[in-house]
């Protein structure tokens, strides 16, 4: 029910009562009782008196909403009469246990099946098997109560037995800690001098041949040390310029050794990274069967990736037989022969070269430089979609092609 709220607040004068309808009339005061007038089927009208009960408080804002042409607010409000006992189930008392508001009308339907069937009871010239038959035997009635009872007692003993097996890998768990952290102080106390000698050696080793940023950054620092220390002891001992100036000598040579060793290690490492990248490219495919199992399956182009991964292998490694580096030179003259471009053209031709010089007698040492270039471009070569299409996965920006790589 809505209630109009566009009457002006209590402290301005109402509006004229014309303006409203008969049933949303502000000044409207709700009277002590009315007049009803029951009719009776039949009979007479009778006229009864109801009392109003008005409630005091101020009944709750439950929202409303505004029309949009007049711009009245109207307020959604409720009301609720007194509850004497309880209700009458159904609102017609006389017809409560008729015969009519007790029967159900039901409708029967006939139905043929797709399958007949029929059933034969035993006599003496009909003879029955009863090999599958299964006696049934009337068992005492488990109401639904029962049932709940049973499977909360099902339940518990489900409980009892995961907080059993729980308890008994936690308690396996702290007894496997206990005796790891007793084997290892056992370890520690009697080879203790062996796990210092390790330690030191792993130590020098660090310093001698650094790989990673922590072992740069480990040297850095020692010689940042070791500088301020040399000037400390000068200081105190009043040091000359030449002295510092040879501790500066110093300090400057050993960062030059320490920019080569970071070199060195950045080569490694970047041969190290383009090698396992060629290692991925050739792994096979794994395919979840029906079953929930993995199988690996190999494809054309995951076959193509090791081919041209084992011909990088061959190329980049210091190969000393003459007759093994003429054949893999072979190989990756007829692998790069079958895609012509400018970059296979040049791979072609320092493989000839190469090879040329091979058969010649150079030294190994006057080829440093060829191989070099022939490494990286092969590598460009293995890296480009077109020759490799598993290259295409691990490509930064896919599908971009170099100018060398376009087919002539």
């Amino acid at each position: 029910m809505a209630v109009d709220a566009g009457a002006p607040a209590p402290s301005q004068p109402a509006a004229p009562t014309e303006e409203w309808p008969p049933y949303a009339d502000p000044s409207y005061k709700m009277p002590a009782s009315i007049e009803v007038t029951v009719q009776k089927r039949n009979e007479d009208d009778v006229t009864l008196t109801v009392n109003i009960e008005k409630e005091n408080t101020r009944k709750p804002y439950l929202g409303g909403y505004r029309h949009k042409k007049t711009g009245r607010v109207y307020h959604h409000a409720s009301s609720q009469s007194v509850v004497l006992g309880c209700l009458p189930r159904y609102p017609d008392p006389d017809t409560r246990r008729h015969r009519d508001s007790q029967t159900v009308v039901a409708i029967s339907r006939s139905q043929q099946s797709l399958r007949e069937y029929g059933t034969q009871m035993a006599r003496l010239d009909v003879l029955i098997d009863e090999t599958d038959d299964r006696h049934v035997k009337i068992r005492r009635y488990f109401t639904a109560a029962q049932l709940l009872e049973l499977k909360r007692q099902k339940c518990a003993i489900i409980q009892r037995f995961y907080r059993g097996y729980y308890a008994r890998k936690r308690a396996w768990g702290i007894r496997q800690r206990l005796y790891d952290a007793q084997v290892a102080k056992d370890e520690a106390d009697r080879g203790g001098e062996t796990f210092r000698t390790k330690t030191r050696a792993k130590e020098v080793e660090r310093r001698t041949n650094p790989r990673t940023e922590a072992d740069f950054e480990l040297l850095y620092n020692e010689l940042e040390q070791w500088r301020q220390k040399e000037l400390a002891v000068l200081a105190q001992q009043g040091g000359t310029k030449e002295q510092r100036t040879d501790i500066l000598n110093q300090q400057t040579r050993a960062l030059a050794t320490i920019d080569r060793l970071r070199a060195t290690a950045v080569k490694a490492g970047r041969e190290k990274k383009i090698k396992q990248v060629m290692s991925l490219m050739g792994q096979p495919k794994k395919w979840e069967d029906k079953y929930g199992g993995v199988r690996e399956v190999h494809t054309q182009f995951t076959v193509r990736a090791q081919e041209l991964r084992d011909l990088y292998g061959g190329l980049s490694d210091e190969i000393g037989d003459i007759d093994e580096r003429l054949e893999v030179l072979t190989n990756v003259k007829w692998t790069c022969e079958e895609f012509p471009c400018a970059l296979t053209r040049d791979i072609v031709e320092l493989c000839d070269r190469e090879a040329d010089l091979l058969n010649r007698g150079r030294s190994v040492e006057s080829m440093v430089n060829l191989r070099r270039r022939l490494t990286s471009l092969f590598r460009q070569f293995v890296d480009t979609p077109e020759f490799n299409p598993e290259a295409d996965r691990f490509l930064k920006v896919p599908g971009v092609r170099l100018m060398n790589t376009l087919p002539e």
